[in-house]
């Protein structure tokens, strides 16, 4: 199966050169630079997406959002990742990407281990997450929700004239 698999590791994921370095060391040491690389942070990842078949983002930290797995369903391609924070909330597990628990390095192993040998299982996954994306995250659907947002703050907020603002603004903390 190793043969099979080719990893990029991108982004600095540790915020931290040195620990970037050494997970490099850790690559050659183990004997699997042929098959992993480490990659430095990129402003625009598309190569990365184009390349890749499924995007890992085994965050052991809670995510808000999830930028990485929205923009990786954005491309089709279906993200494996921790069960915290908003990845849950962004990947539907089962049909769009997988859920392992965070920092399980073993269960981790195990589904990308089952997406490897057996793709037949996820052949719909790439569709249902770029279905996804443009239903709840592309760019027009969160200009729209932002627009709707501002629009009901601004009806549910009594209009005052200029006076009223300056007294109020001169009288705040």
């Amino acid at each position: 199966m190793r043969n099979r698999v080719e990893v990029r590791l991108v982004g600095g994921a540790f915020e931290s050169v040195e620990r970037e370095q050494a997970l490099a060391e850790l690559v050659g040491r183990m004997g699997l630079t042929g098959h992993v690389e480490v990659l430095p942070f990129v402003s625009d990842p598309t190569d990365h997406y184009r390349w890749a078949d499924i995007v890992a983002v085994p965050s052991r930290r809670p995510e808000s959002l999830g930028r990485v797995a929205i923009e990786a369903m954005g491309w089709g391609r279906p993200p494996l990742v921790s069960a915290i924070g908003g990845l849950v909330e962004v990947v539907a597990d089962g049909e769009t990407g997988w859920h392992v628990p965070p920092g399980d390095a073993k269960a981790f192993a195990g589904k990308l281990s089952e997406i490897i040998q057996r793709p037949e299982l996820w052949r719909g996954f790439a569709a249902a997450g770029r279905t996804r994306y443009e239903t709840l995250f592309s760019e027009h659907i969160a200009a729209a929700a932002i627009v709707a947002i501002v629009a009901d703050k601004l009806k549910a907020t009594p209009r005052r004239g200029r006076a009223g603002v300056a007294r109020e603004a001169e009288t705040s903390p």
